[in-house]
């Protein structure tokens, strides 16, 4: 989950630093390059918060499939462990 925290702190800087793609843009092609660059980015930055949001909740669902799995295992042990002892 650090991976992913680090991740979503990321998502800002990348929405200023498109943002900043607008002027050169504007220098190279143009008032329309520097629309386009202006449309492109929320499209980016939708993507990203998405992408980083889908994973945070797969990893979640992943993370209590896997503790129910253990919670199982931890009872079938123990049911094993009360067995042997009253053998």
């Amino acid at each position: 989950m650090d991976k992913l925290a680090k991740e979503r702190a990321l998502i800002p800087r990348i929405a200023i630093g498109l943002l900043f793609t607008a002027i050169p843009c504007y220098l190279l092609w143009g008032i329309w390059g520097a629309l386009g660059a202006l449309i492109f980015v929320p499209c980016v930055f939708g993507a990203a918060v998405y992408l980083i949001g889908s994973r945070v909740i797969e990893n979640r669902q992943h993370l209590e499939k896997m503790r129910a799995e253990l919670a199982r295992a931890e009872a079938d042990l123990q049911c094993a462990e009360n067995r042997t002892q009253a053998a």
